[in-house]
């Protein structure tokens, strides 16, 4: 990687920013990424199903349907960190753009 000067300490955040949402766009499009992604998925869809099933009438049902909630929060958790950055990454793009096109000020 290329040694790269920064205007200031901002910049280097913001620009750290925009490379941790393209690193989670090119994990997310490399195979790990995308058995994860798909596995997060297929755990999501079948805790759907599961809680169709619960009967919540019972202490068993409850506790069930309490896991199963859990579980699609995590499956959820993790899909939108995943957004976040890259999201934030591409918002840190156009910070750095918009201070190139002024000049590099900041």
């Amino acid at each position: 990687m290329q040694n790269i000067e920064f205007v200031s300490e901002n910049e280097r955040a913001v620009f750290a920013r925009a490379q941790l949402g393209e690193d989670v766009m090119k994990f997310l499009n490399s195979a790990p990424g995308k058995y994860l992604h798909g596995r997060v998925k297929e755990d999501l869809e079948r805790v759907k199903c599961e809680l169709l099933l619960v009967d919540t009438d019972y202490p068993w049902g409850r506790r069930k349907a309490r896991r199963l909630r859990e579980t699609a929060a995590h499956c959820e958790r993790f899909m939108k960190y995943c957004v976040d950055a890259i999201t934030d990454g591409e918002v840190a793009y156009s910070e750095l753009d918009a201070a190139e096109t002024n000049g590099g000020s900041r």
